[in-house]
C-alpha cells in the first residue's frame, strides 16, 4: 500500500507541473496488453468490492483494456495493492478536459443567411464563403469569398466523429446530416449540444454553409458537458465508441479539446489509429509546447494549430515539434444552438481542427483505394503550404505549413 501511495503521490507531482487539472480520489489504470482474462477478471473483482468505489468506465478496444475508478474519499486505509498488480501497466489521476478555446473567444450568435453556390460536374464555387474556407483553398492570400471544392471529393459517405460537448442537430445548415452516437456524460443522454462548442466543431467539418466536407456525415461523440468540460476518463470511453463504431467504416476522429499530458489519453487514440480511423487532434491554446498536452502529444494524430485571416500564427496556439499543420481558428464562424439558424464567431485550435478534419473526410471521399491514417497524415502535410505563416515560434522547431 505504501508504494501505492508513492506512485500516486509522484504522479500527482508530475502532472501538477504539467499544469493538469486533477479530479481528486479518481484514477485511469491502462492494463498489460499481455494481461491475462483471468488475471483481469481478478483485479476488477478487487476493485468492485472496494466499500465506496465506483467504476466509472470500462475500457476494451483493440489492444487498449483498462478501466477508471473513483475510490471512497473516507476509511483511505483500505487495501488499493490491486494497483500494484503484474497485470497493471500503470495508472494515472483522472484529470479535467476542456474545449480549447482561449479566453474572451466567444461573442454573441447572430443568425445568417444561406451561402450562394455555383455548380459543375467538375467544381462547385462557394460564394460568400467564410475566410477560413476561402484560405484553405487558395495558395496566396487572397480572401475573396471563393471556396472552390470537388463533387467527387465532397465527404460523401465518411463519417466525421466530432468528439465534443454534443451536436444541436436540429440546425438547418446540417440537412439532415448528423446522428447521434454516444454520450459519456449523461445517461440518459439529451442527445443535445448544451454548449455550442461541439456543434461549431460539426458546422466547420460538414455544413453547407460553413463545412469543408459538403456531404460528410457528422456523428456526436459527448465527452464534454455544458461548461464545456469533462475529464480523462470520459473522453477515453468517446475515444472507445469512436473506435469500436467507426471500424471498416470510412471514418474520421476529430477532437477539438485538451489536457495535461496523460499516457492513457495518447494510448487510446493510438490504438483508435491503429484501427484504421484517423484522429484529428488540437494543439492548444495556451501558447506553449504542444507536446505537453493530451491528445495533442500523440504522435499518430494529425495535430493542429491556429492562423488568422492575415496569414499570423495565433497569439494563443500551442506549438512544436509535436504538432503537424496549421490551420484557420481565428474569428471563424460556424453553426451554433438555439434555433435552426444560429450561428456563432468564434477562436481557438479548437476551429483549426475541424478544417483539417473535413478535409481528411475529403481526402477519404476521393481515394478510389483505402488510406491507412498514416498515409492520410502524410497526404495532409505535404499538400499543404510551407512557409505562408508569420510569427511562427521559433523558440523550439514548428512546423510552418498551412
Amino acid at each position: 500500500i505504501s508504494t501505492m501511495r508513492s506512485v500516486v503521490l509522484v504522479l500527482l507531482a508530475a502532472l501538477a507541473c504539467a499544469s493538469a487539472q486533477i479530479i481528486p480520489h479518481e484514477f485511469v489504470t491502462v492494463f498489460k496488453k499481455d494481461a491475462s482474462e483471468a488475471a483481469i477478471s481478478n483485479h476488477m473483482a478487487q476493485v468492485k468490492a472496494v466499500e465506496g468505489s465506483s467504476i466509472l468506465f470500462e475500457y476494451n478496444f483493440g489492444s487498449f483494456r483498462g478501466y477508471s475508478v473513483r475510490l471512497p474519499t473516507t476509511n483511505t486505509d483500505k487495501d488499493f495493492s490491486f494497483f500494484e498488480g503484474e497485470e497493471v501497466d500503470y495508472y494515472e489521476p483522472n484529470q479535467i478536459y476542456s474545449i480549447n478555446l482561449p479566453a474572451n473567444a466567444r461573442i454573441p450568435a447572430v443568425a445568417r443567411t444561406f451561402k450562394n453556390v455555383s455548380a459543375s460536374a467538375e467544381c462547385n464555387v462557394q460564394r460568400e464563403a467564410t475566410w477560413g474556407l476561402v484560405r484553405i483553398a487558395q495558395d496566396a492570400l487572397n480572401i475573396n469569398g471563393l471556396y472552390p471544392w470537388s463533387p467527387a471529393a465532397d465527404g460523401r459517405g465518411v463519417e466525421v466523429y466530432v468528439v465534443d460537448t454534443g451536436i444541436y442537430m436540429e440546425n438547418a445548415e446540417f440537412g439532415g446530416r448528423v446522428r447521434w452516437g454516444f454520450d459519456a456524460v449523461e445517461n440518459p443522454s439529451p442527445e443535445n449540444d448544451a454548449n455550442g462548442h461541439g456543434t461549431h466543431c460539426a458546422g466547420t467539418v460538414m455544413s453547407a454553409a460553413y463545412g469543408v466536407s459538403k456531404t460528410a456525415t457528422a456523428v456526436a461523440v459527448r465527452v464534454l458537458g455544458a461548461s464545456g468540460s469533462g475529464s480523462t476518463a470520459g473522453v477515453i470511453a468517446g475515444v472507445q465508441y469512436v473506435a469500436q463504431d467507426g471500424v471498416g467504416k470510412k471514418a474520421v476522429g476529430s477532437m477539438s479539446l485538451g489536457g495535461g499530458q496523460s499516457a492513457a489519453m495518447n494510448s487510446a487514440v493510438a490504438e483508435a489509429v491503429a484501427a484504421g480511423i484517423p484522429f484529428v487532434v488540437a494543439a492548444g491554446n495556451e501558447a506553449r509546447d504542444a507536446c505537453t498536452r493530451s491528445p495533442a502529444s500523440e504522435p499518430t494524430a494529425i495535430t493542429v494549430m491556429c492562423s488568422d485571416s492575415s496569414d499570423s500564427f495565433c497569439y494563443f496556439s500551442n506549438y512544436g515539434t509535436c504538432a503537424n499543420i496549421i490551420a484557420p481558428g481565428m474569428s471563424i464562424t460556424s453553426t451554433w444552438i438555439g434555433s435552426p439558424y444560429a450561428v456563432n464567431t468564434i477562436s481557438g485550435t479548437s476551429m483549426s481542427t475541424p478544417h483539417v478534419a473535413g478535409h481528411v473526410a475529403n481526402i477519404i471521399s476521393g481515394s478510389t483505394e483505402t488510406l491507412t491514417p498514416a498515409a492520410i497524415k502524410a497526404m495532409v502535410t505535404s499538400r499543404g503550404n510551407p512557409g505562408k505563416i508569420s510569427d511562427v515560434p521559433t523558440s523550439i522547431e514548428t512546423p510552418n505549413i498551412l
